[in-house]
């Protein structure tokens, strides 16, 4: 149980909390752990409670539904402890929106770790507009995040999008000020692009390119990476909005119709005005190269004529 490097839990394992703490306890190089979707809203792990205690020294991924555990209102982030977390994956499986946010944050809080990637999956909730509100509480205590993507969106990103957009008077409330990979994708394509969306990348570019700096209640200043990877499946974006982030250099972009049958990669390379220099500087030398020869031809012609051997009077 001690060399236990990946565990995935399946469907609804009716076992004792003491049989998890067994494993648990004992899997102390546990670095993947997965709580795979249960069909029902609610997960039975009996005997848990809220002084069940899990900590997972050295668990580098994490993914995990939100999903309540039955008798309890009690979600497994409540339970777990994990100081050296890279990757977190949430999936939204009907529990209480505001309870699930908390959770996270509290989750977050209490591994104290610098926290690269995480991904949410189906987040929704009947109250609207404040599910960008609870997003932007979680992701304000994630300033180390390099990756952020939202699978299956059914909610307005607009109010968390205008978070994420940086302008000087604003800097030190930029949510994400590390992220270089950012996703959407929808089950659907929808029409309303988000009005806030091509601003946001176009702030960051140019914020990353005058070396701006962002302040973070605990990591303190930090300077704000350019976005190099963008991926929007299920958006039907206006011409002129997608034209413009393909053309941003440096950026790879990928942009995807639900009904596409493939994704168009629109991608524009910091290095593509090199790799244009050097064409061209290749094309001025073998120009030089064909001048130097014309020269050559007409040098050789010059001196055939001057050469007595050539001469008229020979």
């Amino acid at each position: 149980m001690k060399q236990l490097c990946s565990l995935t839990i399946t469907d609804r394992p009716e076992v004792s909390s003491n049989v998890y703490a067994r494993i648990f306890n004992q899997a102390k190089n546990l670095i993947d752990l997965r709580f795979c979707d249960t069909p029902s809203r609610y997960a039975l792990y009996p005997g848990f409670s809220e002084t069940t205690s899990f900590v997972f020294p050295a668990l580098r991924s994490l993914e995990i539904s939100s999903r309540e555990i039955v008798a309890h209102r009690l979600s497994f982030l409540q339970c777990l402890t994990a100081p050296c977390l890279d990757q977190l994956t949430i999936r939204h499986s009907g529990y209480h929106l505001g309870h699930c946010c908390t959770d996270i944050k509290a989750f977050l809080q209490r591994s104290n770790t610098a926290l690269s990637s995480l991904t949410l999956h189906q987040f929704s909730d009947e109250r609207g507009s404040q599910v960008s509100g609870d997003l932007i509480a979680i992701l304000r205590v994630l300033p180390t995040i390099t990756s952020f993507r939202i699978d299956s969106c059914l909610f307005n990103l607009d109010e968390l999008l205008e978070k994420m957009v940086y302008s000087s008077y604003q800097g030190s409330a930029l949510l994400l000020p590390k992220l270089t990979h950012f996703e959407i994708s929808y089950e659907k394509d929808i029409e309303n692009w988000p009005w806030k969306l091509t601003e946001m990348i176009f702030s960051r570019a140019d914020a990353a390119e005058k070396g701006e700096v962002a302040e973070t209640p605990d990591w303190g200043s930090t300077e704000i990476s350019r976005l190099q990877k963008v991926t929007l499946h299920g958006l039907n974006g206006p011409d002129k909005d997608i034209a413009r982030i393909s053309s941003l250099l440096g950026l790879g972009f990928i942009y995807k119709k639900e009904q596409d049958s493939e994704s168009k990669s629109l991608i524009g390379f910091a290095d593509a005005p090199e790799e244009k220099k050097e064409e061209e500087d290749e094309d001025k030398e073998e120009g030089d190269e064909e001048e130097d020869e014309d020269e050559d031809d007409d040098d050789d012609e010059e001196n055939m004529f001057n050469d007595p051997y050539w001469s008229s009077d020979s």
